[in-house]
């Protein structure tokens, strides 16, 4: 069930705390987190108090598979594929005006981040599936490092969050409202 999904989420907050929850989603996406101090990122390497390394690992690997249960439709592997796409191509999504600002977009590695952290979003919002709003709310998170900004972006203060902003409202989801129909696991 899907309370019992949670549950591994739940000891992993209680037995190594949230700092540790935040580094290994830190692995995943570019959250905006940063620490702003040496003390901080030094402390980031330590273990936290308490925390049983072979509890915490066991927690992580029950979370990891409730996770890769999670079951996502080839259309939300699409659309995540277009977002990725359309930061390497953006003229062919109609963002002819953005692709000055684009030296590099989004790797083929992009959109494999982008489903996997959808999973675990779906995971903690309740659902055995990926919708289309999981991708499009972790896509700024998980695209934004991936992106390198050419000169013309740099002097003309454009910066990732306003790309990924117009390609996010340029490249449409597809037009199923809810995906279920062709799951991949």
């Amino acid at each position: 069930s899907i309370t019992q999904a949670l549950a591994p989420r739940r000891r992993l907050v209680d037995c190594c705390g949230a700092d540790a929850v935040v580094q290994l989603w830190r692995a995943v996406c570019d959250a905006g987190l940063r620490s702003g101090t040496r003390r901080v990122d030094v402390a980031a390497f330590r273990r936290p108090s308490g925390c049983a390394d072979r509890r915490a690992l066991h927690v992580v690997e029950r979370f990891t598979r409730a996770t890769d249960a999670i079951l996502v439709d080839r259309d939300v592997i699409g659309y995540a594929v277009a977002l990725a796409d359309a930061t390497r191509n953006p003229a062919a999504y109609g963002l002819n005006e953005i692709e000055s600002y684009i030296e590099y977009g989004a790797s083929p590695r992009g959109p494999i981040g982008l489903v996997r952290a959808a999973r675990a979003l779906a995971l903690l919002r309740g659902r055995g599936h990926v919708a289309y709003s999981d991708i499009r709310d972790l896509a700024p998170d998980v695209l934004r490092h991936r992106i390198v900004l050419s000169y013309d972006a740099l002097s003309d203060e454009v910066t990732v969050e306003d790309l990924l902003e117009r390609v996010l409202g340029a490249v449409m989801e597809p037009s199923s409202a809810s995906p279920h129909g062709s799951a991949v696991a």
